[in-house]
């Protein structure tokens, strides 16, 4: 058995709308991962997961930071390339 794995998450060039789209759904989808893990330890051990919310923290810095760079691109005048890779390994 293999230890590693890669996968192909994203790949190609879109325009400014559509790599908007992906990469904020993207980065919401893990926020929301984190949310309810916080609010599962909260219900669980009355305690907040301290790593999740330095993580939705990191990840709205990071949305934001998204949102203000791609705002100022001129959707005819802009093609975004993205690529992404999951890195997996057994440790």
């Amino acid at each position: 058995m293999e230890n590693k794995k890669s996968i192909k998450l994203i790949e190609g060039e879109f325009n400014v709308s559509d790599a908007k789209e992906i990469l904020v759904n993207l980065i919401q989808s893990k926020i929301q991962f984190h949310e309810k893990k916080e609010f599962s330890s909260l219900i669980r051990f009355g305690l907040k997961d301290s790593n999740s919310v330095k993580r939705i923290a990191n990840l709205k810095k990071e949305m934001l930071e998204l949102r203000e760079f791609i705002q100022d691109l001129n959707e005819k005048k802009h093609k975004l390339i993205i690529n992404t890779t999951i890195k997996i390994e057994i440790k």
